[in-house]
């Protein structure tokens, strides 16, 4: 009855939301004149998180600054990162309000930390802030775009895109306009023309900030679209010259949830458990796909075995800790927790009803009419 339920809500808004990221993060603040061409010190050829370490690890000391903050919230997208770079991002742009309320860029940052943090109508009046002091302003267009299409306002969402043409190349332009038109109904001719536009290679998108943003796209669209062989195309393309540990962990995600709708299961408990037992923190969306696949590489039988519930184990510790605290920024993987880990049909509605609340994006609603589909069954 529930065939196919990890390919529908599987993914968590961090294909939307930390996606777009991947590519503004390496950019930062786009040329606000001509049409953005990267310099060639802003290109990292894969995105290396210890390149970054070891190369910035002296800034992270120093005194507040908007080029710190960018490296925290840069450095918050890897695997197990999040949680302290935020923390330091939020801190620091509180100590930067006073003296860089004339700043658009401080209001570009802040949205990106309330953005992370699902604020997203605070995160709009912070754009529209950093906009109104500077209209050609591609960045801040561009994170418009992606939460208006978390809130599912595709034709706001439509209109921020608009207001970057002729401002970055003709691809990113086209990336970020089919992305929205995916979630007008035209899912299928969205990905048909991104796939065509990505076959150009090199000529069209820069190998590695815009063409890997454009994958994960493309990989994501292959999905809902039921194509996970495709997705899979996509995915691998990148992983030719980058590790996956090296990646964002929006790929990372990715990856995993079209490993389990191809059933290697077993792929995400090797690759992706090596890669969160070496985390200084476990991510709540990375444990819940390990808990997933470790529930299906175990036999029933096998549950009592401390091996075949170790992920889950850990799973349900940090569940039970976002619940007890009423954690409504993480009621996406708790939802998840309830309808694939540890099935309880009332909870899982009542965390996909906080969630829909925050996001509407495919997913959010998959979540939803599944988990009500499944209290409807248990009545």
């Amino acid at each position: 009855m529930f065939k196919n339920l990890i390919l529908k809500v599987g993914r968590t808004r961090l294909v939307c939301a930390l996606v777009l990221l991947l590519y503004l993060s390496l950019v930062s603040f786009i040329s606000m004149s001509a049409p953005y061409s990267p310099m060639e010190d802003e290109i990292v050829a894969s995105w290396k998180l210890t390149d970054i370490k070891q190369g910035n690890s002296e800034n992270r000391g120093r005194i507040p600054s908007l080029e710190n903050v960018r490296e925290h919230l840069s450095l918050a997208q890897f695997t197990g990162q999040a949680d302290i770079h935020q923390s330091q991002a939020r801190s620091m742009l509180g100590e930067l309000a006073v003296t860089h309320q004339l700043n658009p860029e401080y209001w570009y940052l802040y949205a990106r930390s309330l953005q992370h943090q699902h604020q997203f109508n605070a995160a709009l009046g912070a754009l529209d802030k950093a906009t109104e002091m500077t209209p050609n302003f591609p960045s801040a267009w561009l994170l418009k775009a992606n939460i208006h299409l978390a809130q599912s306002n595709t034709i706001a969402a439509k209109n921020a895109c608009s207001q970057i043409i002729g401002k970055v190349s003709l691809a990113v332009f086209s990336t970020c306009v089919l992305e929205v038109t995916s979630y007008q109904g035209k899912l299928e001719e969205s990905y048909e023309q991104l796939s065509k536009l990505a076959s150009r290679g090199s000529n069209a998108f820069n190998e590695t900030q815009e063409s890997f943003w454009q994958t994960q796209i493309l990989a994501d669209m292959a999905l809902r679209l039921g194509r996970v062989d495709e997705a899979n195309t996509w995915l691998a393309q990148q992983l030719v010259s980058a590790k996956l540990a090296d990646t964002h962990i929006s790929f990372i995600t990715l990856w995993a949830d079209v490993q389990m709708e191809l059933g290697e299961y077993s792929n995400v408990l090797g690759a992706l458990g090596d890669i969160v037992k070496q985390a200084r923190f476990k991510d709540d969306a990375l444990l819940i796909r390990l808990a997933m696949a470790e529930k299906k590489v175990y036999p029933v039988n096998q549950l009592s075995s401390q091996k075949a519930r170790y992920w889950q184990q850990l799973a349900a510790q940090r569940i039970n800790l976002r619940v007890n605290r009423q954690d409504s920024f993480h009621a996406a993987d708790i939802t998840k927790y309830f309808l694939f880990i540890e099935p309880s049909p009332e909870k899982a509605l009542k965390w996909a009803k906080v969630n829909y609340q925050q996001a509407q994006l495919f997913e959010d609603k998959e979540l939803l009419r599944v988990a009500k589909e499944l209290a409807s069954v248990s009545i």
